[in-house]
């Protein structure tokens, strides 16, 4: 009779972002032993680093953050309602309205910080004994079999599952080494994000401006800030960083037709590319994908 096969854990997970981690946490509510494997150190997971972007989280992501206990990791003071959005086409007085009546007077959802989401993700996974997060782990070659998969990484050490998933971003090198190839769009253009704060209460409602050169988003945050999102050609992206801290507000006041009122720029800002991606398979022998190594997404398109 064949010995056992001997594995580290049920599930091998290769990325330990907000949906590595939810993922583990699912797993293990179910039984099973995860192990994730990522390049970051364990000091960068455990407090990561404020990156700009405000993730916008509809009733049913609530629902599962809720279940995995992630939602009450997160501080009740950064989860800013989200009631309605209104679309402006250039200086047009037209606006087009959303969500006005939604649930009955309910938010359309919430915007939360994406540090604090991983952050919530990375306490609600350790807290389950069936997850084990190896950290300083570069994944150089995957072996799989009918019974099952293996990675080795830089070092040399090696482990063993039944199943490994790739959830290490859009340009997941897992997905490469499992032999799946993504259909890649380059947008030519990027984001560039940074807060501000007014004088004017926004009500929850997020400003879309399609301006002729560039869009700009303005994303309600709490205590009268909004997070500006400025899409452009990504040639045009060294302009709005180089920009002064009140050079910055006064271009967003501007684009905004000065509606949320005088705007001073709150903390730093970030740049982005966009690029989307599609992974040609999701599955393979013992092998999925998950997020953004699976589908990665513009972000207007993602909201």
């Amino acid at each position: 009779m064949a010995e056992p096969l001997a594995f580290d854990a049920d599930v091998l997970v290769v990325g330990a972002g907000p949906a590595g981690l939810a993922l583990g946490a699912a797993l293990a509510d179910i039984g099973l032993r995860v192990t994730l494997l990522e390049q970051q150190t364990r000091d960068a997971l455990e407090d990561p680093a404020e990156d700009g972007r405000e993730i916008a989280l509809t009733h049913r992501a609530r629902r599962v953050m809720e279940d995995l206990g992630l939602w009450s990791g997160l501080p009740a003071s950064a989860v800013a309602p989200l009631k309605a959005a209104h679309v402006v086409d250039g200086s047009s007085p037209l606006v087009l309205q959303f969500g006005e009546e939604a649930r009955g007077g309910g938010p359309l959802g919430w915007l939360v910080p994406n540090h604090l989401i991983r952050r919530a993700a990375w306490l609600a996974a350790t807290a389950r004994p069936r997850v084990q997060v190896v950290c300083d782990a570069h994944v150089t070659g995957i072996e799989r079999t009918a019974q099952a998969a293996h990675v080795t990484l830089a070092d040399g050490r090696r482990f063993g599952g039944r199943l490994l998933v790739a959830a290490d971003s859009r340009f997941s090198s897992t997905r490469r080494l499992a032999g799946i190839g993504a259909a890649m769009h380059d947008f030519g253009r990027s984001v560039v994000v940074g807060r501000v704060q007014h004088t004017r209460d926004h009500g929850g409602v997020a400003l879309e401006c399609f301006r002729y050169g560039n869009t700009l988003a303005l994303l309600p945050m709490n205590e009268r800030q909004s997070s500006a999102v400025v899409t452009l050609p990504a040639d045009g992206a060294a302009d709005w960083l180089s920009l002064s801290d009140d050079a910055f507000a006064a271009r967003i006041q501007a684009q905004s037709e000065g509606r949320l009122g005088p705007m001073t720029a709150v903390g730093p800002r970030h740049h982005y590319p966009l690029v989307g991606v599609y992974a040609q398979r999701f599955v393979a022998p013992r092998f999925a994908l998950i997020g953004d190594a699976a589908v990665g997404m513009h972000p207007v398109t993602a909201h």
